[in-house]
This record gives structure tokens, sequence and C-alpha cells, in this order.
């Protein structure tokens, strides 16, 4: 309690004499309630206890100001009391409000090079380029997908390869038959000598001339140790709309292809069935002549498919929603992850989460696969959370929940795997900044964010990323450069 003395006197006037007298003393004092201090986790709601003016004599009242908390950034913050008399401050009370983030941030940047990051950037950048949107790495090297580049014409596309050890290399890769519209870049993935570009798009023009539409698309392989080899891939069952290339991913001998149908004339993207698909393909490095077509299920309506293989595993993972219901935002979206082996053609497994307790919740925005490890992304609205399996064991599941809260609708962007280490992109407008999460295969309770100061949503971060022991890799193809 905060005691502040006053001295009332009485002071008469009777005929010629000066009589003066002193009363009591009044202490006037602020009481808050609760405790002096009060610590807060970042996004938690300041509750107010209150405060009580105590005096004898006069007619007091308190004053609180709370407006200087603000419960987005970390930092320490006032709650000031004041006990008011007459339309004056007699008192003062200062109540301590510290907010805090348990969940420290392994690194700390602002979007610059420091002793724990690197920030890669195209010697030609230029705006909208959406340099980073793939990105993929093996041992010193990274491959970077900007599929807005636009040196064989707008939305082109293109790839650089980057050495981590000399900050000087940087290759830049564009399709000799490189066209408007090519989205190269789109995808991107390196293992060994081999490097893997995905253009989904292709310049479909009509007779007037006017309009563009994306065509079945192909992917381009590329060696490390040869700068001249170039070799093409397309579905052999390729049609426009497909996509092919949308999403690629490459381990030891084997490549692995989505392609996508998103026309609304779902006419274009049927089988001689009338079965609406999505496929994957599977092609070998050393035989030109090999090709295998996984087709999913009977679906409609948008779709994201994502595909990631390693060792003996292929892995599709797809989300749709129902256009005969309603437009896409008014009906739930779907998922479904689908696993096959390399090895084995009649085997396929589906992976229903068993935590999964929401008909809307989206299974398979993203997946990435390590080993026997896999990853797999989940959301349901603004929240996200991550599926952990270990495909040695069938019964094995673990749940990461709610990473970062947000307001943004489908937030998740990607996730990785590599080694011990897991990462997910989240898309996130928040006052403190940009965040990617990382969690740990071996320990359940390890979670660290990756925070990037004075940086927005527009900046896109974690829109791909990529994990192993040694880095993590995070893709912000929005960023601005400033």
């Amino acid at each position: 309690m905060n005691i502040n003395r006053i001295m009332f006197c009485l002071i008469l006037m009777i005929s010629t004499f000066l009589i003066t007298g002193c009363e009591v003393e009044d202490e006037i004092g602020i009481d808050i309630a609760g405790e002096d201090s009060v610590t807060l986790e970042v996004s938690d709601v300041y509750n107010e206890q209150g405060a009580t003016c105590i005096s004898k004599k006069a007619d007091c009242y308190i004053v609180i100001d709370s407006s200087e908390i603000d419960n987005g950034v970390t930092g320490s913050y006032n709650v000031v009391y004041k006990a008011i008399v007459d339309s004056e401050v007699v008192s003062e009370v200062i109540r301590k409000v510290e907010v805090v983030d348990s969940k420290d941030p392994v690194i700390t940047t602002t979007f610059f090079e420091s002793d724990s990051t690197i920030k890669l950037v195209a010697s030609d950048a230029y705006y909208f380029d959406n340099f980073g949107s793939s990105v993929d790495k093996y041992g010193n090297y990274v491959v970077v997908g900007a599929n807005s580049d636009d040196d064989n014409g707008g939305y082109s596309g293109s790839a650089y390869l980057y050495k981590l050890n000399d900050k000087t290399f940087e290759i830049k890769i564009t399709p000799t038959d490189g066209k408007e519209v090519g989205l190269f870049g789109n995808s991107v993935s390196i293992d060994g000598d081999y490097i893997i570009v995905g253009a989904p798009g292709k310049v479909e023009q009509t007779e007037d001339g006017q309009k563009y539409n994306s065509g079945p698309g192909s992917v381009y392989v590329y060696k490390i140790s040869d700068p001249s080899y170039e070799r093409k891939i397309v579905a052999s069952d390729g049609r426009d709309f497909d996509h092919f290339g949308i999403e690629v991913d490459m381990y030891g001998n084997y490549i692995v292809v989505a392609s996508l149908c998103t026309e609304a004339d779902y006419s274009i993207c049927t089988d001689e069935n009338n079965n609406k698909y999505n496929k994957a393909y599977v092609y070998k490095l050393d035989d030109l002549q090999y090709e295998r077509i996984i087709i999913t299920e009977n679906i409609s309506g948008f779709r994201s498919l994502d595909v990631a293989i390693d060792d003996n595993y292929i892995v599709l993972a797809t989300v749709y929603s129902n256009y005969d219901v309603g437009f896409l935002g008014e009906v739930p979206l779907i998922g479904s992850v689908h696993l096959y082996k390399i090895d084995d053609l009649t085997y396929e497994r589906t992976i229903v989460p068993a935590f999964s307790e929401v008909e809307d919740e989206i299974n398979g925005w993203s997946v990435s696969l390590d080993e026997n490890n896999l990853v797999v992304s989940s959301e349901i609205g603004i929240d996200t959370s991550v599926y952990i399996y270990d495909l040695n064991d069938d019964t094995f599941e673990r749940k990461i929940s709610n990473l970062e809260p947000t307001t943004y609708s489908r937030p998740m962007t990607a996730i990785s795997v590599g080694g011990d280490i897991v990462v997910s992109g989240i898309h996130v407008d928040n006052p403190n900044g940009l965040f990617a999460y990382v969690h740990k295969l071996s320990d359940d309770s390890f979670e660290k964010r990756i925070l990037v100061n004075a940086g927005n949503k527009l900046d896109a971060f974690g829109y791909a990323v990529i994990a192993d022991d040694d880095f993590i890799l995070i893709a912000a193809k929005g960023d601005d450069n400033e």
C-alpha cells in the first residue's frame, strides 16, 4: 500500500484573537489487488485486478492506465494507478507486467547475414522474381528456384546453385527451350551430382492471341559436374492443365514428379473412364525409358499435391475440395496421404491420423520424408499441426499442435525433416516478426522458433524449408531485400 499523508489545519479569526489548530492526519493510500508484478506469455490477455483508494476524510478515487501493455511483444510494461482527490493526483503506484516468450528462438536474425545466418540473394535479383519459390540442399550445395524470373519471358523462371562455403559461387540455370509462363523453378531437388527442376507451366496461345493456358508441364535434369548436360522429361500421357512438375523430389536413382490438374472444366482433367484424377510419375536417372504412373483417388475441385521420396518409399499427399457443393472457402478441404514402395508395385498404405477429431482437418498440405521418418502438415482454419510417423512402426504417431497463434487463414506453408530435425514454415503476421518452428524427433519436449525481426507476411518467410542436422534453409520469396 502507498500512503500519502495530508495535514488538515483549521484557521479561525475570532475578533482580535488568532486561533489555530490542526486535526488528525489523513492517510491516502492505494491498495492494488493481486500481485505487485505479473508475468504473461506472448499473446496472453492481461486481466486487470483493480485497486482501492483508501482515505479517512478525503473523497478519493482510482484511475488506472494500462495502455502501455502490448501483449504481442516481449518486454517490461507498467500499469499505473493514480489516487485522485479534487481532480489532482495525490498518490501513485505501479504494477509491473512482464511479457515473456518461453519458446526462445534458436536463431534470431534481421534478414541480414550474422554469425549464425547466411542470406542468399540472386546476383540479378529483381522484384517479383519469387526467388525462394522452392529450395533444396545436398551436402554443401543449395539450389533455389525463382519461378517468376523473366529471362525467357514473363514468368519463364530460373534456378540458382550456391555453395555454403563459397560466398562467390553462383550458377544460374535456365532451360534451353524456356518460354513465357513456364514457371521453371517452381520446384527443385538436388541429390548427389544431379539437380531436378520442375516447370509446370506452358504457353498455349489461342487464335485471338490473348489467352494463355498452363500446359502439361515438364521437368529438367542437370549435372553439377557437367554444365552442358540437360535432360527434359515429359509425361507420356501429358495433357494441358496437368501442371506436370508442380512438385518434384529425388533420391538416389529415382525421381518423383507431381502432376496437378486444376482446370474448372473437368472434362479436361479426366481419364478415359471419366474419372477425375491427379497423378504422380516415377523416373530413373539411368534409364531414359522408365516411367511409372501412380494415380490418386477419384477427386474433384481445387487440389494441392505434394510428393516425397527417400530410401524405398514414395509419399503422395493430396488436398482437395468439391466444387459440386460450393466454391473454395465455402466447403471443407479434405486431405489424404498415401504411401508407396519403389521396389513393390503392389504396396499402398493410406495414412489416417489417429489424433484427428475434426472432419475438415487438412492432412497433407505438405509432406517430407527422410529415411523412415515421415512428417505431414495439417491445419484446421488458422490452427496448424504436424504429424510425425515412423514407417517401420505402423502404430507410431506423434502430433505437435497449434504451432503459432495467427489470424491468417491457411497458415501452413512448408515442412521438412532431415536427420533429427523437423522444420515447419508458418505464414503469420506477428508484431514480434516472422517465425519458423524447429522440433526434434528424439526429444518430444524440444521446441524452438527461428525469429526474423523487421519482417512482414508479404515476405512469405517459410514458404519453402529444408532441414538437416547442420543447416536449416528457409525461403522468403517475397522479401524485398531492404
